[in-house]
């Protein structure tokens, strides 16, 4: 998987005094972006899966495709929540 060096975006939770990020990269020439968490960083009890990983962005734990090329920081934000609600990480 190719990605565009022209398009990342980092989104944030910060609710209940969480403070967890990640970043999203959007493949090249298509309307797919790839959420990579750094678990080894936060040590959350993340379900063993496979997740594949990227050197220096963590584990790729989700793949989205979009109807636009743009992702919005409240898209990511959305996005992020329902990962760490959907692992039971918050």
């Amino acid at each position: 998987m190719l990605f565009d060096n022209n398009y990342h975006l980092h989104a944030g939770y910060y609710k209940d005094g969480h403070d967890l990020e990640a970043i999203l990269l959007k493949v090249k020439y298509q309307n797919v972006w790839c959420m990579f968490f750094e678990n080894d960083f936060y040590q959350l009890n993340l379900p063993r899966g496979p997740y594949p990983t990227l050197q220096n962005f963590g584990l790729m734990v989700g793949i989205y495709f979009l109807k636009t090329e743009d992702l919005t920081e409240q898209k990511a934000a959305e996005l992020l929540e329902e990962f760490l609600k959907e692992h039971k990480l918050i």
